[in-house]
């Protein structure tokens, strides 16, 4: 079976995505340059808006409207940096206080992960604006462009307003004993489910038949096991296949994790 096709492979890296702080805000950092490139070209005709702009906004200049975006970007990317600062410090309190086992509780945590996309793809959206302001002859000024990225700033402003009550709820230990025992009562719900749908059967291996040890070729944790996959090849070849290591178990090339009973030889 390859490896991409596995279905624990597959939820190996979901999970690891879920838990990261890029997945997030690279997606939307790329979806602020798709949409920094749309507005542009919307400027580029302003017949194309169904709507007129405020003339309180198209009578800046271009030197008004690179001080703007300017201002704008500085002031985004700088308090972007405050709050990863912010979420470092919580993260080690947290650690320090509950235990580094929780630090993936934080890590996953929908919310700062879409608060910093947020931060930093309106940065983006306000840096690509100001690339396009051209002085000379060849004046443009994108005032579709100023009205999204003063949008976005405000959007920026509750964003921050949202994250800074969000932090100390993340460290609250009252939430993260509610977060914990949810996240419990939803695994043994699905163990349960999942329960209903195994079928049991009665098997008796005589003493004569072939046992091949299976061992892994790296030191580590196990962190998934795909074990319809394993039911899947015992059943098309004939086997039984008793899983000796379970996910989150320590193994080493020289432990046994799985042992293959069949009147022939696995290959």
């Amino acid at each position: 079976m390859s490896i991409f096709g596995s279905r624990a492979f597959g939820r190996k890296i979901l999970s690891e995505v879920r838990a990261s702080y890029w997945f997030w805000p690279s997606t939307l950092v790329i979806g602020a340059l798709f949409l920094a490139e749309a507005v542009v070209w919307l400027d580029g005709d302003p017949g194309r808006l169904p709507f007129d702009l405020p003339s309180r906004l198209t009578s800046i200049d271009p030197t008004g409207a690179r001080d703007t975006l300017s201002t704008l970007a500085s002031a985004v990317i700088g308090v972007a940096g405050l709050m990863f600062s912010m979420t470092l410090v919580a993260v080690s309190f947290a650690a320090d206080t509950f235990g580094p086992r929780l630090i993936g509780n934080f890590m996953r945590d929908r919310g700062t992960q879409i608060s910093f996309g947020l931060l930093l793809g309106t940065f983006v959206f306000n840096v690509v604006m100001l690339r396009s302001v051209q002085d000379g002859d060849a004046a443009f000024v994108p005032y579709f462009g100023l009205a999204v990225a003063l949008g976005l700033a405000l959007m920026a402003v509750f964003t921050i307003i949202y994250y800074i009550h969000h932090v100390p709820e993340t460290i609250n230990v009252s939430n993260i004993a509610s977060d914990l025992g949810h996240r419990f009562s939803r695994s043994i719900r699905d163990l349960i489910n999942d329960r209903a749908n195994y079928e049991v059967e009665d098997i008796t291996v005589s003493d004569d038949i072939g046992r091949h040890r299976v061992s892994l070729s790296t030191t580590g944790y196990i962190q998934q096991m795909d074990r319809k996959a394993l039911f899947d090849c015992a059943r098309d070849n004939d086997w039984v296949i008793d899983v000796c290591q379970d996910p989150g178990d320590f193994v080493t090339p020289y432990a046994t994790t799985l042992v293959i009973m069949s009147a022939a030889t696995p290959a």
